[in-house]
């Protein structure tokens, strides 16, 4: 054991030491002021019912746990929580059997810290991860895939449901339950997500990860207007879908109702107009969150998806632009002192086309920025109008940087021979590529914010 281990072992043992030294009546007056050593207990030493220990203590089992599992190579696979949780259920038997065996204490601590690793990598296992979700309208494609995502139309996953019966599986009573049937149906779609071998609960974060990951890919192809009420069901809001109201006008009161079709309005056939690179490329991204390999460009790209599915939800334009803002300055911000002029220059380095679209994207990203901090800042209402313009003007910018930067994430990703191995490092590269273009326009947005008084 090193000397941290030693340290947290010693404070574990104090922290069970500590009750055993109260009659049941200090206890009670000692649990009216630390209520939250109420619930941090272990297995009693007999083997039979609880034992108390105090939370730091049962704090310093689980800082060693931690060291142990970040430790392994497979560590990332395995929930702290769950190791934790065998350790407290055979420690206090284990200690005192070792005890009477004239075992030391550390070997007792390695010897079930080895075997609740064991029990805990015993029990992983692969799965899938079956969510409702809202996606779109459209019944074609009935399938499709994005690497280990796929989404269903919710009556072809019924069939497949039911064909799965006559297999091997064994069905919860609920599945077959007309309740569950018409509450996937309601929503239309159901994603499934594949996850390699792992703790259940990693493995359920993993797979909502890539679930919402995937259906924000899905808006960005779309466009931001189509994803309004595109969610996993279960833990993203949305407004209802069907609302009632009376309204009381020259003597008379009447009923109103409104409905909202779930999903996005779109043609049959949409996945076919997906650009197929595109799709190589987040397909691999979702491949990387399910396996956990989540590099700061995947994590960048996360966040930037993250904050455009933010940014649907939003009723008013201004909480939109401000939104998408924050989606770019995720996706170029790799210093912490913030930059207008680096971080429009960047903003054209990933969303250019040609040499001659360079200088239209840089103003672009300097307009739109320049309508975040009006908003922002308090000069303009986010729910002015004339925002919804500087939305449609700003769509392709924000859209092609998004997918700029998934390009970025394929050149670092795949180390390709001369290739930056960083975000940082490719736009130090971009940036001296560009210098001949950029700097003229540097010198003009200095002169333009300085013309309007910044």
């Amino acid at each position: 054991m090193t000397p941290e281990d030693q340290h947290d072992v010693e404070k574990f043992l104090e922290g069970i030491a500590f009750f055993l030294r109260l009659t049941p009546e200090q206890i009670r007056e000692h649990m009216k002021v630390h209520k939250e050593d109420a619930f941090s207990t272990i297995r009693h030493f007999t083997g039979q019912g609880s034992a108390l220990c105090t939370r730091q203590g049962r704090d310093h089992l689980g800082l060693i746990v931690q060291r142990r599992v970040y430790a392994l190579l497979n560590g990332k696979n395995i929930d702290c929580e769950e190791v934790l949780h065998e350790m407290s259920e055979h420690i206090g038997r284990s200690l005192r059997e070792g005890g009477q065996n004239g075992e030391s204490e550390e070997d007792v601590f390695e010897r079930v810290l080895a075997s609740a690793l064991k029990t805990v990598e015993d029990q992983q296992r692969a799965s899938i991860y079956h969510f409702p979700c809202v996606l779109a309208g459209a019944k074609s494609p009935e399938e499709f895939a994005i690497g280990p995502v796929r989404f269903t139309l919710a009556s072809l996953f019924e069939t497949q449901l039911a064909s799965l019966g006559s297999t091997e599986l064994e069905f919860d009573e609920g599945i077959r339950d007309a309740n569950f049937i018409d509450y996937i149906r309601q929503f239309g779609w159901i994603v499934s997500v594949k996850v390699p071998s792992c703790s259940r609960r990693i493995a359920e974060g993993r797979a909502e990860l890539a679930a919402r990951t995937g259906i924000n890919i899905v808006r960005v192809w779309f466009g931001l207007g189509h994803g309004t009420r595109m969610r996993l069901v279960h833990t993203e809001p949305a407004t209802s879908t069907f609302s009632k109201f009376l309204v009381q006008s020259d003597k008379q009161i009447s009923l109103s109702w409104s409905r909202t079709a779930e999903g996005a309005s779109v043609v049959d056939g949409w996945f076919s107009q997906v650009n197929v690179e595109h799709h190589k490329l987040v397909s691999w991204l979702l491949r990387d969150i399910v396996f956990d390999e989540r590099s700061e460009i995947v994590e960048r790209l996360i966040d930037a998806l993250s904050w455009f599915g933010d940014a649907a939800f939003e009723p008013s334009p201004g909480a939109k632009i401000a939104k998408l803002v924050m989606l770019l300055e995720r996706l170029t911000t790799t210093t912490k002192r913030f930059s207008k002029r680096r971080f429009c220059r960047r903003i054209a380095i990933l969303a250019s086309d040609s040499d001659a679209d360079f200088s239209a994207k840089y103003w672009g990203a300097y307009d739109f920025y320049n309508a975040r901090s009006a908003i922002a800042h308090g000069s303009s209402s986010q729910s002015s109008s004339k925002h919804w313009s500087a939305l449609r003007q700003a769509q392709p910018l924000v859209t092609n940087s998004i997918f700029g930067a998934m390009e970025v994430y394929s050149l670092i990703r795949f180390r390709r021979p001369g290739t930056p191995r960083s975000l940082q490092a490719f736009f130090e590269q971009q940036e001296k590529r560009w210098s001949t273009f950029s700097n003229p326009l540097d010198a003009e947005l200095v002169a333009r914010d300085k013309q309007r008084g910044f």
